[in-house]
């Protein structure tokens, strides 16, 4: 399609429709062109039934990995499962399984014909809590909904792990695995789930199988360390195991791998399995893997991830111990940084969807920042505007800044508070308010600390204890020439997106980018534009995309900053029309900021002054 300058419309309704439709719609669109032309040897690649295979194949993998409506309409686990490449093992053959000889006699289960919340999960639940060593922690419940109260075995603890029932805990994006099998002292959630067991009433089936692969997809982007993940589907007669690991070609497409089926009446080889998973020591073996942090010789234990970007990562994590470690928030990203999507380098967020709080105190997460060598230039100047942040800390009730716990330049670790809500937490509006305490954080930088933090954008701005709160300052610089870590100063290292023109000119031009404080102002009315039309996210992404291929190193070809700079411009310039009255006030803006000076003269204050005028007006009252 892309060969025969096919638009993007044509395109999306030349997919639209069941799979035989969109086949017959490009066969005839194809195969007259290629019958005409005739070529003595089609060159590889240009065979007209291989280009249709790699089409099938692309428009497969894009209706797998949909969640809810997607490419071609998918809406159902059964649809994911089928249209997804897939292989099926032997169990001995699944990465980590053991098979061991079990004493362990296979206590009555329910069968399959059994209502599966009811009845099926509970005696389930029991059945684990009667192995040799296991002890249970029971719940009281509602039976049937009708008020009758009851109680049920909410966990088990058996061997080096909790199994735990978390049917109405929706803990994995808006999703609630049956159960969920845990290191002992973790909460539920994507991060530290060590595997998960799905149960069914009736026959395995092809819903359930996609059930699955849904999961094992979401575990896998809830930890970017862990190899692979373990999914168990039963229905107490047959078991079937599913692992779900990352593509080697491409990180947003996966290889399942499914296991035969296996009878758990008898000490058969599921009971086996099924045993040999919870007696197992070794959390490995299911694909779980986290870090290990130890800073100033004290352990701390990673409880979420919060994002990522090229070389760096990002965990929420507490002090090893701490009495909180079973409740804590590390549910799942809320802010992944444009490293991958949106930025000339990269950086992270360190913003979570649950409640964070600030302080050390035993159980408060904390944000763990962990850079591999080749950021170490971003280590450097984070650690840099960290440390002045913490000589010369702004007035209270100001922007609320990343405060610096701890730092070890050996490992490029850096530990600091608050883990913060997203913008878009429940209960609060970016208003007039918050706009205030971003101006005057700004202000602080620029003046007091003399630093522009130059990579301002929604993703690194979120909610702390006291207020709006802006974190990432790896790719902050001195307004000083000369008193940044090097190599800092002079390049620029934000996200494209929300960059000034001056830095896409110079960009563009392969010159030279001091920082100044424009770089801030332009990002932040773009910030504000974006936060007042939510409506601008899907083209802002796409663009981003487009821009970040077009900047990217590739092995044997050149970045073509040019092109990626261009088409910022373009996103820009077609999202806000001058034409109206509402665009030109949003231009006049931007030239505004564009045209800011830097501090002390007297012109940067009007400057903010006009520009908090002009953006407040755009907002709601309320903060």
């Amino acid at each position: 399609l892309i060969d025969r300058d096919i638009t993007d419309d044509r395109c999306a309704a030349l997919l639209t429709g069941t799979p035989q439709q969109v086949e017959r719609r490009i066969l005839a669109l194809l195969q007259p062109a290629a019958a005409a032309a005739q070529p003595p040897a089609a060159p590889p690649g240009n065979d007209v039934e291989e280009r249709l295979r790699k089409l099938e194949l692309q428009v497969n993998r894009g209706r797998a990995g949909a969640h809810g409506a997607g490419l071609m309409h998918t809406s159902s686990y059964e649809q994911l499962y089928n249209n997804h490449p897939k292989a099926q093992k032997d169990i001995r053959e699944l990465r980590g399984t053991q098979l061991p000889s079990i004493a362990e006699t296979m206590p009555k289960l329910p069968g399959h014909n059994v209502s599966e919340n009811n009845k099926m999960l509970p005696d389930f639940m029991s059945a684990l809590a009667t192995l040799p060593g296991a002890r249970s922690e029971s719940k009281a419940v509602k039976v049937d909904g009708k008020g009758k109260g009851g109680m049920r075995v909410a966990r088990v603890h058996v061997g080096s792990f909790v199994v735990e029932d978390t049917h109405d805990q929706y803990y994995l994006d808006s999703a609630a695995p049956d159960v969920t099998i845990l290191k002992p002292g973790y909460a539920s959630s994507g991060f530290n789930a060590v595997a998960v067991i799905e149960l069914q009433a009736g026959r395995l089936d092809n819903k359930h199988r996609g059930k699955a692969i849904k999961y094992g997809q979401l575990l896998l982007k809830a930890n970017p360390r862990r190899a692979f993940s373990t999914i168990v589907l039963t229905n107490t007669v047959a078991l079937q195991v599913c692992q779900v690991s990352r593509s080697a070609t491409s990180d947003d497409e996966y290889d399942v791998v499914f296991s035969n089926e296996l009878l758990l009446a008898n000490n058969g080889p599921g009971w086996q399995y099924l045993v040999g998973l919870l007696k197992s020591r070794d959390a490995a073996s299911c694909g779980y893997n986290v870090p290990s942090v130890t800073l100033d010789g004290k352990a701390f234990t990673p409880v979420g991830f919060l994002g990522s970007g090229r070389g760096v990562e990002v965990y929420s994590v507490q002090a090893a111990g701490s009495s909180g470690a079973s409740s804590a928030g590390g549910s799942g990203v809320a802010a992944h940084h444009a490293g991958g999507s949106l930025s000339t380098g990269s950086g992270t967020s360190s913003i979570q969807s649950g409640s964070s709080s600030g302080g050390t105190g035993a159980g408060e997460l904390m944000a763990c920042k962990m850079h591999t060598e080749e950021r170490a230039r971003s280590y450097a100047s984070e650690l840099h505007a960290l440390q002045a942040i913490r000589k010369d800390p702004p007035t209270r009730g100001a922007l609320q800044l990343p405060q610096l716990v701890a730092a070890d330049s050996a490992q490029r670790l850096l530990l600091t508070t608050p883990v913060v809500k997203a913008l878009g937490a429940p209960g609060r509006v970016f208003g007039a308010g918050a706009l205030d305490s971003l101006i005057r954080g700004l202000q602080y930088l620029h003046t007091v600390l003399k630093i522009v933090h130059r990579d301002l954008e929604p993703k690194h701005l979120g909610w702390g204890p006291s207020g709006l709160a802006l974190i990432d300052f790896s790719s902050a610089a001195s307004l000083q020439l000369g008193q940044s870590p090097a190599g800092q100063a002079r390049g620029y290292s934000g996200t494209l997106m929300f960059a000034s023109t001056s830095v896409l000119d110079a960009l563009a031009a392969g010159a030279e980018c001091d920082a100044h404080v424009a770089q801030d102002l332009v990002a932040m009315v773009k910030t504000v534009y974006v936060l007042v039309h939510p409506d601008a996210q899907e083209g802002l992404m796409h663009a981003a995309t487009k821009a970040l291929g077009e900047a990217r190193h590739v092995q044997g070809k050149q970045p073509e900053l040019h092109k990626a700079t261009c088409t910022v411009k373009q996103f820009w310039s077609s999202e806000i029309d001058r034409q109206t009255p509402a665009g030109a006030h949003w231009w006049r803006l931007l030239e505004l900021a564009e045209r800011a000076v830097n501090p002390p003269d007297p012109a940067y204050a009007a400057s903010m002054k006009h520009l908090q005028e002009g953006l407040a007006c755009q907002l709601r009252p309320a903060s």
